[in-house]
């Protein structure tokens, strides 16, 4: 039976990671303060935070269609002729229109919050200039080109002895008892090679994490289904550019990830008064990051520097 809990488990994950890096404010109103937002019955701040929280950007939306379309692609076309790019294109600039109204029509994000995108931009009153647009227009061309002359769409499509097991599936899993969540993009084997293959598509730049994400779901591999850690091969697919990055997993990989997870949490412990509960400190005591560029582009502005 599901249960209302003043305060949510204590879980760990890169993007928390990443949020907590980034500004303690921030991680605070993500994963303390919006808790139970979506209740009718929830305290006004714990709404408005939660309605904050669910705010993307106009580049994290189209990244985020694209992982649909890629999804739906590898899902549906396998051994198939593939969809023209145009027609790509122009359903996922449909996709960019539907959100750019809805964020014009909030009411019916409080309906249904889990089917209504809402661009932060509008929801801000910022209207998106047209260099922003134009850069998104040709960032996606790039991607959907790049999609399909990837090394790991070409295996998955049209390979031979590939066995996929999974694509977009949410997993969680225990490391020092503590919860880890993941969420491998694609995930398959080529059984002639006996190696098993863990892909990320990204649509933005690289960063310094990305191989860490990777371990991660390499450890979840290992972990949950024990797999040799040689026999697992992880790569990024940077789609913007065309870039593949393919690496071999180490132990020194694992290692890592695993002291950064254990550091990292940790940290975020101190900000938690009751750790059986966890029960957060006094939301004062999370720190702003002070930092102009990244202030002006986060969803909590508003209730984090309300006078602005």
């Amino acid at each position: 039976m599901f249960e209302v809990k003043p305060y949510p488990e204590f879980s760990w994950s890169m993007s928390r990671h990443k949020t907590f890096f980034t500004c303690r404010r921030k991680y605070a109103y993500q994963y303390y303060v919006s808790h139970n937002g979506w209740r009718f019955d929830a305290p006004p701040s714990a709404q408005e935070a939660y309605f904050l929280k669910k705010l993307s950007n106009l580049h994290m939306y189209v990244g985020d269609v694209l992982h649909q379309v890629i999804h739906a692609l590898i899902t549906n076309y396998r051994g198939k002729p593939l969809p023209p790019l145009p027609n790509i294109e122009k359903h996922v600039r449909d996709k960019l229109n539907q959100a750019y109204r809805y964020s014009q029509n909030q009411h019916l994000w409080h309906q249904k919050p889990k089917d209504v995108p809402l661009l932060r931009e509008l929801v801000y009153g910022e209207t998106p200039e047209a260099s922003a647009i134009s850069d998104i227009t040709a960032r996606l061309q790039a991607c959907l080109e790049h999609l399909y002359q990837s090394t790991s769409f070409q295996d998955i499509m049209q390979g031979k002895h590939i066995h996929l097991y999974e694509s977009e599936q949410f997993h969680s899993f225990r490391l020092n008892d503590i919860k880890v969540f993941v969420v491998m993009d694609v995930l398959y084997e080529n059984e002639a090679r006996n190696i098993w293959t863990i892909t990320d598509w990204k649509t933005g730049k690289e960063t310094e994490e990305d191989r860490n994400q990777l371990a991660l779901y390499a450890m979840y591999l290992h972990d949950t289904y024990h797999i040799p850690h040689n026999k697992i091969e992880i790569r990024n697919e940077y789609l913007a550019t065309g870039c593949s990055r393919t690496h071999a997993v180490e132990v020194e990989d694992l290692d890592q990830v695993h002291d950064m997870m254990l550091l990292s949490v940790g940290q975020m412990l101190q900000y938690v008064e009751d750790v059986e509960r966890n029960k957060p400190i006094d939301l004062s005591l999370f720190e702003k990051q002070e930092h102009p560029q990244k202030c002006a582009s986060c969803n909590f502005l508003k209730i984090c520097q309300p006078s602005l």
